[in-house]
C-alpha cells in the first residue's frame, strides 16, 4: 500500500507539473499581446487628433480606459504566472528546496493588494493594511498563500454586506 501511495503520490507530483508547465505558454501569449495592445493605444493616442464633441471621450478611452484595462490585464497575467509558478514548485518541493528568507511584508502584501485593485472596487470591498513586519520564509510561498486568502476573501463573501478586509501584523517574540 505504501509503494502505490508513493507511485500515485509521483503521479500528482507529474500531473501538477506539466498541467502547470503547458498553462504557461499561452499565459505568456497573453503577456506579450497585452504588452502590444498598450503600447498600441499609446501610439494611437499619438496619431489620432479628434475633432468635435467626441474629442473628449475618445482621448478618454484611449488615454485613460484602455490602458487601465490592460494594465489590471496585465496584473492579473503576473498573478496568474506566480500562482502556476508556485505550483510547479509544489510539484516538485521535495526535490526543490525552499527558498528561505527574509520577506519584506509591506511590499509582497502591498504588491498583492495593488494587482487585486480591480477585484476589490468590483467587490465594492474596503480593504486596509497597516505596518507589516518582516516575516522569515519562502517568499513565493508566502505570496501565494496571501494572494489565496485574499482572492477568497472576494469569492466567498457575503453578497448581502459589505467585504472589509484589514490585514494587520505584529512581530512575535523570538
Amino acid at each position: 500500500a505504501t509503494a502505490e501511495l508513493k507511485e500515485k503520490n509521483c503521479e500528482l507530483q507529474d500531473f501538477i507539473y506539466i498541467a502547470s508547465h503547458d498553462l504557461r505558454s499561452p499565459l505568456l501569449n497573453l503577456q506579450g499581446f497585452s504588452k502590444n495592445l498598450d503600447e498600441y493605444c499609446a501610439e494611437l493616442s499619438g496619431l489620432v487628433k479628434p475633432q468635435g464633441g467626441e474629442a473628449g471621450r475618445l482621448e478618454e478611452l484611449l488615454d485613460k480606459k484602455l490602458p487601465e484595462a490592460l494594465n489590471y490585464i496585465g496584473k492579473g497575467v503576473a498573478d496568474m504566472d506566480r500562482l502556476l509558478y508556485g505550483l510547479l514548485r509544489m510539484s516538485r518541493l521535495w526535490s526543490v528546496p525552499l527558498a528561505q528568507e527574509t520577506v519584506n511584508m509591506d511590499e509582497l502584501v502591498g504588491g498583492l493588494l495593488k494587482s487585486m485593485t480591480f477585484h476589490f472596487k468590483e467587490a465594492e470591498a474596503a480593504v486596509s493594511c497597516g505596518e507589516l513586519p518582516p516575516c522569515f520564509a519562502d517568499k513565493a510561498q508566502l505570496r501565494q498563500v496571501f494572494s489565496s486568502l485574499l482572492d477568497n476573501s472576494v469569492k466567498c463573501r457575503d453578497p448581502s454586506r459589505r467585504l472589509l478586509i484589514n490585514i494587520s501584523g505584529k512581530a512575535g517574540a523570538s
